[in-house]
């Protein structure tokens, strides 16, 4: 069963205390925050003073996606605020290690992010021993209205197989554009935390929630 994680980005912010508590009551365990600074992403969203409302109304674990250029400047801020699990762009970190034992050291679950055409020789294996979870984009990243890259799946099907052989425990998460018709490929290929957005937002909340949950 993999771990279905709404993305509030696409949520109704007018009805967001409604949309919560829907979240809570169909059993959603996890929560996704894109944090974006106009700078790496040309969109801008939250701060941590949204994390530490979120975290002050649920029990969801928050996974803050930090799409910002030298995210060390902002761990403990986002540490502090609430988040569980914090994720950082490899292309945004001038010391991808120095970052996470940032996040670590702040008694956070660390990950790293990958845009679509960042290989995974990149992760040398200092950086595996690191990680709890490997998020790849399958669009991307900060911008609406993308289509899903299909190129994306031979990568994480070759970093499930490599997990295996390291026998560690490492997520494999996935963010962009995953309909039902991707989820199925994006489970396939290994993938078992799948970040949804406007596909759960538009519409019935309950019923695209439900109708995810069922394909997984």
């Amino acid at each position: 069963m993999y771990v279905l994680s709404p993305s509030i980005y696409a949520a109704d912010y007018m009805n967001l205390k409604e949309q919560m508590a829907t979240l809570e009551r169909m059993n959603v365990k996890r929560l996704h925050v894109d944090i974006m600074d106009g700078n790496f992403v040309p969109n801008l969203s939250f701060g941590p003073d949204f994390v530490k409302s979120l975290r002050e109304h649920t029990n969801m674990e928050l996974d803050v996606h930090l799409m910002i250029g030298e995210p060390i400047r902002f761990i403990g801020a986002f540490a502090e605020a609430g988040a569980d699990i914090l994720t950082v762009h490899y292309e945004s970190c001038e010391s991808v290690q120095e970052v996470l034992d940032e996040i670590h050291s702040c008694g956070k679950k660390a990950g790293i992010v990958l845009k679509p055409e960042t290989g995974l020789e990149c992760l040398v294996s200092d950086l595996w021993e690191r990680i709890q979870v490997l998020q790849f984009m399958t669009v991307q990243p900060g911008m609406k209205g993308q289509k899903f890259i299909a190129d994306t799946l031979e990568k994480i099907r070759a970093a499930h197989s490599y997990i295996k052989q390291l026998e560690r425990n490492i997520d494999i998460e996935v963010d962009g554009d995953i309909t039902l018709t991707h989820l199925t490929e994006v489970l396939g290929a290994g993938a078992n935390i799948v970040v949804v957005g406007k596909a759960l937002f538009q519409g019935i909340l309950e019923d695209n929630i439900r109708n995810y949950q069922l394909a997984g």
